[in-house]
Parts: structure tokens; C-alpha cells; sequence
């Protein structure tokens, strides 16, 4: 006599995707965590995405379990973020996924890396201007819009000048089109006043966050606009 077969992870996956959302939840153990077993990263996903929305299972390490299993897995930047920012871990194995994720040339984690370069932080890493200025650079080549206007103001600003190459990669047109605005024009600013109110801010809690004994960013914090500074301030200390 011949035995049926066992159906296999993508199937198992399929026929949990198939049934109505109320029926799910009486199939989840039979069907998707069997299918996320099996190995089927999709599976995995769906997993923290019916654990995060089941309320009884918020403070359940199934989410965790899960996401931290997709990643390592899939070895996909993105879920090496997720597990970064969402994953309660020892510091040592948190930045083990930046570091990841940061090795693919993935634009996120090239920032958040730079930003951890360029203060005080609690990976016992010693602050290092030019290294998080490479990072960041790394993190524009990759159109992460963060890094694309952060070189663009320090160079406007005349803190960390750009080279004529970098100036040629036109970083604040990539800068707005990462945005998905691709009409704006080149605002001719030269002091940092002149800059719209988020983007100020932003430049603002930067400068106070990672280069505050910077001497060039010490003349240009002189006289800035107060509320802004106060604002900056809050999201800082």
C-alpha cells in the first residue's frame, strides 16, 4: 500500500494563504507554522505578521522567534534590519545584523552604521568622523535619502565640502527623487536658517547628535532659530 504524501512547505503555505482570514486562526499550527518549519520563508513572514496582529499574542517571543529565523534564513538586508530595530538581542549580536546588512550595501543600515560612527553610542565605539563620513557616502551611492541630503546641507554649509566628483552625482536632486519630488529646485542656501522647517531640524538634531565639538559646526549652530533648536534638543537629550 502506497502512503500519501506529506504535502510539502509551499503547499502547506498556499493553503493556509487560500482559507478566509476568520478561519486561519483554527489552521495556523496545522498549516503555516508547519509550513515556516519546513523552512519557507514566506511562511516565516506571515507568521510575525498574524502574531503582530493577534492581540492575545503581543507579548508572545513567537514574533521574535520568527522574524530572527526569516532573516537568518533569507539573509535578506531588510529582515536584518527588522531584526535590528525589533529583536531583543545582546548588543554584540544586534550589531552583528547591522553589520550584515550594511556588508550588502543596503542604504539603511550604511546610515544608522555612520550614525554610530559619528557619536557616543552604546557599542563601545569610539566616534569616528571620517569613518561615519564614509559610511555616509556609501549610504548616498545608495540612494538612502537621509545620507543624500545630509552630504548635500554639509556641503552647503561649508562643513565637510563635497569633491568635484561627489558634487557631480547632484545629491539633492537624488536627494528629492528618493522622495518621490522630483520638481523642486536647487535652494541656493549657504546658512542653515534658510533651510524648510523639517529639513532644518533635521540638520539641526544631526549637527547637536554627532558633530556638536566640530568647530565648523559650532559657528554654524551660533544663532539659530530657538524653537527649532529647543525641538532638536528633545529629540537629542
Amino acid at each position: 500500500m502506497v502512503s500519501s504524501r506529506e504535502p510539502s512547505p509551499e503547499e502547506l503555505y498556499r493553503q493556509y494563504m487560500e482559507l478566509p482570514p476568520s478561519q486561519r486562526l483554527g489552521q495556523r499550527d496545522k498549516l503555516l507554522q508547519k509550513a515556516a518549519q519546513g523552512g519557507h520563508v514566506p511562511a516565516m513572514l506571515q507568521m510575525t505578521k498574524d502574531i503582530f496582529m493577534d492581540k492575545e499574542n503581543l507579548l508572545s517571543n513567537d514574533y521574535e522567534f520568527w522574524l530572527k529565523k526569516a532573516a537568518d534564513t533569507e539573509g535578506d538586508p531588510a529582515l536584518q534590519m527588522d531584526v535590528y530595530y525589533n529583536v531583543d538581542l545582546p548588543e554584540e549580536e544586534l550589531f552583528s545584523y547591522l553589520t550584515k546588512a550594511a556588508g550588502q550595501s543596503y542604504g539603511p543600515a550604511l546610515w544608522e552604521l555612520g550614525c554610530i560612527y559619528s557619536s557616543f553610542n552604546n557599542y563601545n565605539i569610539v566616534p569616528d568622523e571620517q569613518r561615519a563620513l564614509a559610511l555616509f557616502r556609501q549610504a548616498a551611492d545608495a540612494n538612502n535619502s537621509d545620507a543624500l541630503y545630509l552630504l548635500y546641507a554639509l556641503d552647503r554649509l561649508n562643513i565637510f565640502p563635497l569633491t568635484e566628483a561627489e558634487k557631480k552625482t547632484d545629491f539633492y536632486r537624488r536627494y528629492r527623487t528618493a522622495l518621490g519630488k522630483h520638481d523642486t529646485p536647487l535652494p541656493p542656501f549657504k546658512d542653515i536658517h534658510e533651510l524648510e522647517s523639517f529639513e532644518y531640524e533635521f540638520v539641526l538634531k544631526f549637527l547637536l547628535e554627532s558633530m556638536g565639538t566640530n568647530e565648523k559646526v559650532k559657528s554654524t549652530l551660533k544663532n539659530i532659530n530657538e524653537e527649532a533648536f529647543e525641538n532638536a534638543c528633545k529629540d537629542v537629550f
